[in-house]
């Protein structure tokens, strides 16, 4: 029996009164104790027939072994899990449809940067063309859920035991490099159940991380130097957060965030400018058309519509330099302007950089107003929720936090403000129902602070039975619903844009009774007093909880860029 974290009760895991002992050597052993070699400590998945071999090995190995109530909410929390923990995590489902139902959250953790080992089922050789009950193979569902690179970085189909050395080489090995990685093996039943061809298989020694030559080093600082810069990190820097600051109070540079790299330079220091792109801070255009960069520094970040809105206001600058690991994002999001792209690991850049460069004196920044209306209505403004949230937990408590697309998204980026980089957010892929589940991998990479996933109501109906998943293995996340009865980013969005009316409307869901129904706690908020009695009730609890906050739905969430972007995107549309 794997070893069990503490926030997870052994009374919590399937009980068996002779646990069985899964015969030695075969495929789906060998291949479970492979996965222990690269440090994988958790699987989350679903089970079925066809996957059992591998589902029972992993049962019984070191590898703690999470079953949840819906195959996309496995790998959401996956995804979760992995990019707080920065560790590669497995994932198990059976065939067809547990297959089908992952490929919306690969899609997101792909794009996320998780490190994800994917173990799917395939049809026996013997039976395929024979309508096999979920019959798996390339032929009868989308290749790209088997095979294609547009999903998965490597896939491969292990039809013999004898593949297994290489395949494992080939695919495991991608973990030791840096950045996101999503592998796929899909296994017969029978070559699962079949005894392993090797005795014994070591990873690989870790790749090399991509560096800067140090003409590039010198070239950078020279064009740094003595100049008024503006730093825009991204996710791909959260991994320096110490050397960012020291970079940063070195140069003298004013340092602005997108929404995903919220907190890896503390956002209540006099140097900090603001977020960028959606939920972003308006008066950041002023404060940096005021500071003047002669240089721009990209450190980690696609530079995508989210993030950038690819608005030229922030690119002013004669230099526009860009580092990230990936060098096809050189370019993409302002194509028009001239750059240096270097490829590096960020960390490493700084490393290199910071002997390189003299010290200039600081701008000092006023902290960031507060850009959003209060409600008038009956219900709470959610920007109060936020005030009180930033107060109970973030200001007094570690936590990680998780905001879900949509409003939720808008009112974190905007209005919560944090000091390290414990905030999740996705603005590439953005999918609905991915905090709803990916709250479980963060709380459980980070046992010694609370997990928090603000979402809105219709997010909680997407994803929502996985609180019982939360249940079963007492891990105590927090659930904070913005409920108001609307799918409301399309209906306010749709209503700023002139569009007509159209229907939006979800009846009005009790989260008490669901998160009751499910086995959590919840308590429901309505006003400003039970709202702080809950967030410090939720603070205290040691199981999950939903809290039910029922928030005006006619106040317009800190969004206006995206609406503003998407008018200047129709307006080109009908000029065209």
């Amino acid at each position: 029996m794997s070893a069990i974290p503490h926030i997870i009760p052994a009374s919590s895991l399937q009980a068996v009164e002779a646990p069985p002992t899964p015969s030695n050597g075969t495929v789906a052993e060998f291949l479970v104790d492979c996965l222990e070699k690269i440090n994988v400590r958790y699987a989350f998945g679903l089970s079925g027939g066809t996957i059992v071999p591998v589902w029972e090995a992993l049962e019984y190995s070191q590898i703690d072994t999470l079953h949840f109530r819906h195959e996309n909410g496995a790998v959401f929390a996956a995804c979760e899990y992995s990019i707080a923990a920065d560790e590669p995590v497995a994932v198990f489902v059976t065939g067809g449809p547990g297959i089908a139902n992952c490929i919306n959250a690969l899609v997101a953790a792909r794009w996320e940067g998780a490190k994800i080992i994917f173990l799917c089922p395939y049809t026996n050789s013997n039976q395929r063309g024979g309508f096999a009950f979920q019959e798996t193979t390339a032929q009868l569902l989308p290749q790209d859920l088997i095979l294609s690179s547009s999903v998965f970085d490597f896939a491969e189909v292990l039809e013999s035991p004898h593949q297994l050395n290489r395949t494992l080489s080939r695919a495991l090995n991608l973990f030791q490099k840096p950045g996101g990685c999503i592998v796929s093996i899909s296994i017969p039943h029978d070559v699962q159940t079949s005894p392993a061809a090797i005795s014994d298989w070591e990873p690989a020694e870790p790749v090399s991380v991509p560096t800067c030559s140090q003409v590039d080093i010198k070239d950078c600082a020279r064009r740094l130097a003595g100049k008024r810069v503006a730093l825009w990190l991204g996710f791909g820097a959260r991994g320096a957060v110490e050397l960012v600051k020291e970079f940063a109070e070195k140069v003298g540079a004013a340092v602005m965030s997108t929404p995903r790299a919220k907190g890896i330079f503390p956002e209540y220091h006099p140097q900090y400018l603001g977020v960028t792109g959606f939920g972003g801070h308006s008066a950041l255009f002023e404060r940096l058309q005021d500071f003047d960069p002669e240089v721009v520094l990209v450190l980690g970040s696609k530079l995508g519509e989210f993030t950038s809105f690819w608005n030229d206001q922030y690119v002013t600058a004669e230099e526009f330099i860009h580092v990230d690991l990936d060098r096809k994002v050189f370019g993409s999001g302002f194509p028009k302007k001239k750059y240096q792209g270097l490829v590096s690991e960020i960390g490493v850049f700084l490393k290199q950089l910071l002997p390189e460069v003299s010290p200039k004196y600081p701008p000092r920044f006023a902290p960031l107003p507060t850009e959003y209306t209060p409600g008038s209505g009956e219900r709470l403004c959610p920007g109060k929720v936020m005030q009180e949230i930033q107060t109970v937990f973030v200001d007094e408590h570690e936590i990680s936090l998780m905001s879900e697309a949509g409003n939720s998204f808008a009112w974190a980026t905007h209005t919560l403000s944090f000091g390290l980089p414990h905030y999740r957010v996705s603005t590439g892929y953005g999918s609905m129902g991915h905090a709803v589940s990916g709250v479980i991998g963060m709380a459980l990479a980070h046992p010694e602070r609370k997990a928090i996933a603000l979402v809105g109501d219709g997010s909680m109906l997407m994803s929502g039975t996985e609180i019982n998943t939360a249940v079963k293995y007492n891990i105590p996340a927090i659930w904070i619903v913005l409920n108001d009865g609307f799918y409301n980013m399309c209906r306010q969005g749709n209503a700023l844009l002139g569009v007509k009316s159209v229907d939006c409307g979800i009846p009005l869901v009790d989260f008490v009774k669901v998160a009751h129904g499910l086995g959590a706690d919840a308590m429901v908020v309505s006003d400003e007093k039970s709202l702080r009695k809950a967030l410090e009730a939720a603070k205290e609890s040691p199981r999950p909880i939903v809290l039910d906050v029922r928030i005006d739905p006619e106040v317009v969430p800190p969004f206006g860029q995206r609406i503003s972007n998407l008018k200047t995107t129709h307006e080109e549309e009908v000029a065209s």
